[in-house]
C-alpha cells in the first residue's frame, strides 16, 4: 500500500473521530444544562396555563316589559311664570315711578341742578382740581344724594360718596351701603372718621358733621391712597361747608 495514501487516510479517520467524540461532548453538555435549569428553583422558564374556564352566572328572571318607560307614572312639571330679565345697571329716570315694594328706590338725574332741587340740599362733591371726573348722579330713597366718579387719568379707579341731611333730632344711621366689614375709627384728622376695608381693592369711610351725614367708598385703590383721599379731600370739604350757621 502507498504509505502516502495510508497517512492521508489516517489524518481523515482522526479528524472524523475527534469531531464525532467533540460532538457528543457538546450533546452531553446540552442535555446536563438542559436538566440542570429544569431542576433548578431559579427556573424562568413559562409553562402554558389552562384557559380560565367562563363562570356561569345563574339567570336573572327579568320582568317582560316591551316599553317600560310608558309603564311609569307621570310626573307633571310644575308651570312657572317667566319674567323677563332685568339688568342690575338699570336704574329709574325721574319721571319714572319707582317699583312696588322697593324700599329704597333709586332715581337718576343728568344734571347736579335737578339732583340738588329734588333734594332740598347741596351733596358733597369732589371738585375736578382733585383729579376726579363725575360720570353718574343719583338719589337712593328720596334722600340720600349717590355721586360716583372715576380717577382721569385712572379710569379704573372709582370713587362714591353719598350725603344725607338729617332732620333736628334724628339719630345717626350709616348710609355707605357696606355690609359685613369691621370698622374702625380714626381720631388723627380731629373728627371721628369710621374706616374699612372691604377686600384688598376695595375700601369705606363714613363720617357726619352737624346734622349731615357722609360715606366713601373707592374700588382699585390702596388703602393708604383711600385714607389720605378721605382726610385731605372728602372731610376737609364737608368741615368747611357743611357747617350749620342757625
Amino acid at each position: 500500500m502507498n504509505i502516502k495514501k495510508f497517512c492521508a487516510a489516517l489524518v481523515v479517520s482522526t479528524t472524523l473521530l475527534s469531531t464525532a467524540f467533540a460532538a457528543g461532548a457538546d450533546d452531553e453538555l446540552s442535555i446536563m444544562a438542559a436538566e440542570q435549569r429544569r431542576d433548578s428553583p431559579s427556573d424562568t422558564e413559562t409553562f402554558e396555563q389552562p384557559e380560565p374556564q367562563p363562570i356561569k352566572q345563574p339567570a336573572v328572571e327579568r320582568p317582560n316589559v316591551e316599553h317600560p318607560v310608558v309603564n311609569q307614572p307621570k310626573v307633571e312639571t310644575p308651570k312657572v311664570e317667566t319674567r323677563p330679565a332685568v339688568s342690575q345697571s338699570t336704574v329709574e329716570t325721574k319721571n319714572e315711578q319707582p317699583a312696588v315694594g322697593m324700599p329704597n328706590p333709586i332715581v337718576s338725574y343728568n344734571t347736579f341742578d335737578e339732583m340738588v332741587e329734588e333734594l332740598g340740599y347741596v351733596p358733597l362733591y369732589v371738585p375736578k382740581s382733585s383729579g376726579y371726573i363725575i360720570n353718574y348722579m343719583s338719589i337712593i330713597g328720596e334722600k340720600v344724594a349717590d355721586l360716583r366718579f372715576n380717577r382721569r387719568w385712572e379710569t379704573e379707579i372709582k370713587l362714591s360718596v353719598r350725603t344725607y341731611k338729617r332732620a333736628d333730632g334724628e339719630e345717626l344711621k350709616d348710609i355707605s351701603g357696606v355690609n359685613g366689614v369691621k370698622w374702625r375709627v380714626d381720631l388723627s384728622g380731629g373728627i371721628p372718621i369710621y374706616l374699612a376695608r372691604i377686600n384688598e381693592n376695595s375700601n369705606a369711610a363714613a363720617w357726619s358733621v352737624g346734622n349731615y351725614t357722609f360715606a366713601a367708598t373707592t374700588e382699585n385703590l390702596s388703602f393708604a391712597a383711600f385714607r389720605t383721599l378721605v382726610f385731605e379731600e372728602l372731610a376737609d370739604l364737608s368741615e368747611h361747608y357743611f357747617i350749620d350757621i342757625d
